[in-house]
C-alpha cells in the first residue's frame, strides 16, 4: 500500500496535466504507426494510417499499410470497411475493444484516477491498470510528452499478454471536423455483412 502511495504521488503531476489537456480536448487527428506483438507465436505487425476522434462516442482508424481497412465507429455502431475486397461489415450494438481503449483517455468518462491504479515508468509514462477488471485489457500504458502533457504512444497489454502499441505523430487537438467522417454509405457493388456478435447477426 506504501509502495501504491509513493508510486502515485510520483505519477501526480503527469496524471494532472495530461487531465487538464484532455479535459479540454473535444476533437483529435493524428497520424499512427501501430505495433501489435503476439505473446503465443512470437509475431509482431505493423501498420501505419489516419486517425479521427471526436466526443461523444465517433472515431475513425482509416489504415494505409500495409493493407487499406477503416473502422468507423459512431457512438454504438461500427464499421469495418475493405474496399479491396468490397466488403463492409457491420456491428449495430458495439461495446469497446481495443481500438476504443486504446484512446479511453480522450473518452471523457470521468477522471483517470477514479478509474484506475496508476504508477509510474520510466520515460515519462504512466501505467493505468482498472480497478474494475476490463476484458479488454489488463493494463493501458501511456507515453507523456514532458512538455505539452499530450499522450505520444499508447500500449495496450491484455490476459494473454499480448501487445497492442501506437505511436500518435503529427496530433491536432480541436480541429473542425466534418460530420460525414463518422458515417458510412455502402456503395454499389460492395457486400455488406453482419459482424459476429452482432444484435443484427444471424
Amino acid at each position: 500500500m506504501r509502495f501504491f502511495l509513493v508510486s502515485f504521488f510520483i505519477a501526480w503531476p503527469i496524471l494532472a496535466g495530461l487531465q487538464a489537456v484532455y479535459d479540454k480536448t473535444y476533437s483529435f487527428e493524428a497520424n499512427f504507426k501501430q505495433t501489435y506483438w503476439n505473446k503465443l507465436f512470437d509475431r509482431t505487425d505493423h501498420s501505419e494510417g489516419r486517425l479521427s476522434y471526436q466526443k461523444p462516442g465517433k472515431m475513425r482508424w482509416d489504415y494505409l499499410k500495409p493493407n487499406q481497412k477503416s473502422f468507423i465507429l459512431n457512438k454504438n455502431t461500427l464499421w469495418m470497411v475493405e474496399p479491396e475486397e468490397k466488403v463492409a461489415t457491420i456491428n449495430r450494438c458495439f461495446q469497446a475493444d481495443a481500438l476504443t481503449a486504446s484512446l479511453v483517455f480522450l473518452g471523457g468518462k470521468g477522471k483517470l484516477a477514479e478509474q484506475f491504479k496508476i504508477e509510474t515508468k520510466p520515460g515519462h509514462q504512466l501505467v493505468l491498470t482498472p480497478k474494475v477488471k476490463n476484458p479488454v485489457f489488463e493494463q493501458l500504458i501511456l507515453g507523456v510528452d514532458p512538455k505539452t502533457s499530450r499522450v505520444i504512444q499508447s500500449t495496450l497489454i491484455d490476459a494473454d499478454g499480448n501487445k497492442n502499441e501506437f505511436k500518435f505523430e503529427n496530433s491536432r487537438f480541436n480541429p473542425k471536423i466534418a460530420p460525414g467522417k463518422f458515417s458510412y454509405t455502402v456503395p454499389k457493388g460492395t457486400e455488406l455483412l453482419d459482424m459476429p456478435g452482432s444484435c443484427g447477426a444471424k
